[in-house]
This record gives C-alpha cells, structure tokens and sequence, in this order.
C-alpha cells in the first residue's frame, strides 16, 4: 500500500512541474558546491598571504632594529666618554651613569684584552726566531761535520758558551755570534788518522787526547726546548754549569 500511494504521490508531483523544480535545485546545488570549494581556495589563498606579510613585517622589524642598534653602537664607540658623562649628569635618574660607567669599563676590558693578544702573539713570534737562531748553528755544525770524532772545539772559557746561548735565549745575541765562536774554536786532531786500520782501537778509544778544553760530543746539539747544557746521554753544550 506503501508504495501504490508513493506512485500515486509522484505521478501527482510529475504532473505539478515537479520534474523541472528538481533539475533547477541540482543545478543549483553543483553551483553552491562550486563556489564553497573557490570559497574554501580563496581563503587558503588569504591566509598565506596573511602569513608573508607577517613575515615581511617581522624581518623587516628585525632589520630595522638590528640596523639601528648597529647606528647606536657606533655612534657611542665614537663619541667621547667625558661627553657622555656630562650629558649623563644633566638627567635626574642615576641609570645614564651608570650605563656610561658600564660602557667604559668594557671599552677598557676589551682594549687590555686585544693588548694582552698581541703582546702574548709577539712573544711567541720571537721565541719561535730564537730557537730558529740555536736550531741554524747545530744545522751548521752538523752540515761542517763538526760533531765527528776527528774534530775537537779549543774554547778557552767554557762559561762563554753558555753566556752566548743565554743570550740568545733572551733575544740578545744571534745565531750567528756563537757560530764564529764554533767556526774559530774548530781544529782537527792531530792523532786522527782515518787510514788506521782495527789494531788501533785501543789508541781510539782515547782520540780525544788529553781534556781538551771543550769538545762537541758527536751526538751533536741537544733538542731545542730539552736542557741545555753537558753532561747527559744524548750530548750538548758543556757550559761550564752556569747556564
């Protein structure tokens, strides 16, 4: 019965129009649709637009105090302390004086720094041109073949020695004065003889002959930054003990 009354109902509606009523509301739904979804696209759109802008508005903000802090900071470095703290005086609240005071204090802090940094980068410059002094003379040495066994050292002071390497410890005296000291202080020895064939060891073993005033032990130079000074394993300046 149902359905006989929803046939008679429909019929009934067909023959009032109904059929074109229906075909405009579609159309006007898809149309709705339509423009909910350009809607829905526009305020996406919108909304993106409104987040550059902020954006744009917020570095530029940030440019624009970064650049006047910039503006700011140089024009206090340049200005005169003195002037500062008059023009601070003039006001009534005490925070001008003291942020003047904070601004020297730091100006000075990073003026003692900054010579503190180039004393300490001097220094190292110069220790490094004395060790390349005492470094030159053992090169020199070793390239002569002085360090061998058939040579010996006539120094009449030892203490002269190591006054000369103390001097160039402290930056006095260059390498060069204690190399004239080697380079005239440097003879053969008379009991060398490099055709002596293996009976001779015995007499070797004494080539040095008797206690010559200074000698180069043949190990040659001691390392720059150990000891200096004889007397150890590994050979070196024998300065007499006072170096």
């Amino acid at each position: 019965e149902d359905r006989k009354l929803e046939e008679i109902e429909r019929a009934a509606l067909m023959d009032a129009g109904i059929l074109a009523l229906e075909t405009k509301l579609a159309t006007a739904q898809a149309e709705l649709k339509a423009a909910t979804d350009a809607l829905s696209k526009a305020q996406s759109a919108l909304a993106a637009l409104d987040q550059e802008r902020t954006k744009l508005l917020d570095d530029g903000d940030r440019r624009a105090h970064d650049e006047a802090l910039a503006v700011l900071s140089q024009a206090i470095a340049s200005e005169d302390l003195q002037t500062m703290y008059r023009e601070a005086r003039t006001t009534r609240t005490t925070d001008d004086d003291r942020l003047v005071q904070q601004i020297e204090l730091t100006q000075n802090a990073t003026a003692k720094a900054e010579a503190e940094v180039t004393k300490i980068r001097d220094e190292t410059r110069e220790i490094a041109r004395r060790r390349s002094e005492l470094e030159g003379v053992r090169d020199k040495v070793r390239a002569k073949n002085y360090d061998g066994p058939w040579g010996q050292f006539q120094i009449n002071n030892n203490d002269m020695l190591g006054e000369l390497i103390g001097g160039i410890v402290r930056g006095a005296l260059q390498g060069a004065v204690l190399w004239d000291v080697f380079e005239r202080g440097y003879s053969k020895r008379r009991d060398w003889d490099d055709d002596d064939d293996d009976d001779d060891d015995d007499r070797r073993k004494n080539t040095w002959g008797k206690s010559p005033r200074f000698r180069l032990p043949s190990s040659g130079f001691p390392k720059i930054g150990g000891k200096i000074g004889g007397g150890s394993r590994s050979g070196g300046f024998r300065t007499g003990g006072r170096f």
